[in-house]
């Protein structure tokens, strides 16, 4: 019998469980009951109702049924424990006593559970909405706009820029061509590791677009860079290259138009930074970051 009445109870536990997940897999559409059923507010009898309160009216039944079970085997199992002298018998009741105070903290147990992950289960709301997560754009220490918005003369910024000529860089023609010393370094170990991929400088300094939000397109330590005409954006390559930016100390984001390239780019395994900007060219915006310091 202790054996019985704990499956059963673990059965109910189970099935409230389930029962929410049972509920979004449906759609919201009235139908009459064969019989009047206990599911409104309080108890009261109802001949139609939709698939969600059918399962919210049966979620609290099964949940009562598992409550009154609980209590109706304590009071048997204490019944049997205070008219029996049998030593036996007063440890099976305090055996059955335990077992159903377990069973209904089992049952119990099912609701805090899905309250504490969301209310809204316990509710059976199908218009739970889905968390959305928001990338916040990368901010570079010291970054902000200059003070007329534009990228003036050659240097103006970037006093302590040199020439690409002569470093090898895979640079586009027309886009600027010069950068930080030091970042000019990390690029060309960067394209000594990326030799299997085509990829190439799209903005260097000065700026070609008129008004930039971070400093760094002014002062040459930032480009933007893509793979050359032929090579394709997959994911593959778009993490290669975010990773061996990484490597070399350089921080690396790719950029797309809408929300929709970005979900396309996770569903075929890409894992690095994807930011969406609308309007924008997919392209990569990479960074000088600093090595972190040890003492």
């Amino acid at each position: 019998m202790k054996k019985g009445f704990i499956s059963l109870l673990f059965t109910l536990s189970l099935a409230l469980s389930c029962v929410p997940m049972i509920s979004f897999a449906q759609e919201s559409r009235e139908y009459t009951l064969l019989a009047p059923l206990p599911l409104g507010q309080g108890g009261t009898e109802v001949t139609r109702t939709d698939f969600a309160g059918y399962i919210n009216g049966m979620y609290r039944f099964v949940l009562g049924v598992a409550g009154i079970l609980a209590v109706i085997m304590i009071i048997y199992a204490g019944f049997v424990y205070m008219t029996t002298d049998a030593f036996q018998k007063k440890q099976e009741g305090r055996e059955h006593i335990k077992n159903a105070i377990l069973g209904l903290l089992l049952a119990i147990s099912t609701w805090l559970i899905l309250n504490t992950i969301n209310p809204n289960l316990l509710q059976f709301n199908f218009q739970i909405q889905r968390p959305v997560t928001t990338v916040q754009p990368l901010v570079i220490p010291g970054s902000g706009s200059p003070d007329n918005g534009a990228a003036g003369p050659n240097n103006q910024f970037c006093t302590t820029c040199s020439s690409l000529a002569g470093t090898r860089l895979p640079l586009k023609q027309g886009q600027g061509d010069e950068l930080d010393a030091e970042m000019i370094a990390k690029l060309q170990a960067f394209n000594q590791d990326m030799s299997g991929t085509n990829w190439q400088i799209t903005e260097a300094f000065p700026p070609t677009t008129t008004k930039h939000k971070d400093q760094c397109h002014y002062n040459g330590t930032c480009i933007d860079a893509n793979f050359t005409p032929g090579t394709p954006a997959t994911a593959t390559n778009i993490d290669n290259f975010i990773s061996t930016a990484a490597e070399h100390k350089m921080i690396a984001e790719y950029e797309v138009p809408t929300e929709a390239d970005r979900t396309r780019l996770r569903n075929e395994g890409a894992t690095g930074t994807i930011l969406v900007v609308p309007g924008v060219v997919p392209h990569f915006s990479v960074y000088n970051a600093q090595a972190p310091q040890t003492n």
